[in-house]
């Protein structure tokens, strides 16, 4: 897994961040963090 796919993994799931909050913390579109 590459470093980006395992920082939106880690946003999302152990941090609890929404795709919408992930999305704009790491500076790419909501749909593209699903």
């Amino acid at each position: 897994m590459s470093p980006k796919h395992r920082e939106v993994l880690y946003e999302t799931y152990y941090s609890g961040r929404s795709t919408q909050e992930t999305g704009q913390l790491l500076g790419i579109p909501p749909g593209t963090v699903k």
